[in-house]
């Protein structure tokens, strides 16, 4: 009888550890999953420009960067601004073009839902399943006069957000 309340108590113990495991394992998971999707983008296109570290966050729903009816949770890159041009397609299209290939090459698709375009500034996003990028710029126009249209010299500063839908 001792020999299998032993057992009993063992066989307890080992499913209470196996059931710790797997939930320490998926809880640790939506952390690691957000922190993947941001890392889809690395090595950071780095032509000229410098990031600062990534940053966790969380996009509300119905957002400028987020058309959807859910959060976006996970992480963001930004670049420092670039140095000032006359042309911002001539400093937008290498990035734009090195993330597209890289993205759609590793499985991502282009999803429009994220896509946005306006004077100075564009959004562009790729989904996978509930994972979710966005990538965008945003131009600061040097000596731009009161009422006239805007116009270079620049700075243009990208934002790149990782992330699930939650």
């Amino acid at each position: 009888m001792t020999e299998l309340v032993g057992k009993v108590v063992c066989g307890i113990a080992g499913l209470l550890v196996g059931v710790f495991a797997v939930v320490f394992l998926f809880s640790t998971h939506t952390s690691v999953s957000n922190q993947d999707v941001i890392d889809a983008v690395y090595p950071l296109f780095s032509d000229g420009l410098s990031w600062s570290p990534k940053v966790s966050v969380n996009v509300p729903p119905h957002s400028d960067y987020n058309s959807t009816g859910q959060a976006i949770v996970g992480y963001e890159a930004v670049s420092l601004p670039t140095a000032s041009t006359g042309d911002i397609g001539a400093v937008v299209e290498p990035l734009r073009n090195y993330y597209d290939q890289l993205l759609v090459k590793s499985g991502w698709t282009i999803d429009p839902q994220f896509e946005a375009d306006g004077p100075g500034g564009s959004l562009w996003g790729f989904a996978k399943g509930n994972d979710i990028l966005i990538l965008s710029y945003t131009s600061t126009f040097m000596n731009q006069q009161q009422g006239q249209p805007r116009q270079c010299p620049c700075t243009i500063v990208f934002t790149i957000i990782g992330g699930t839908l939650k």
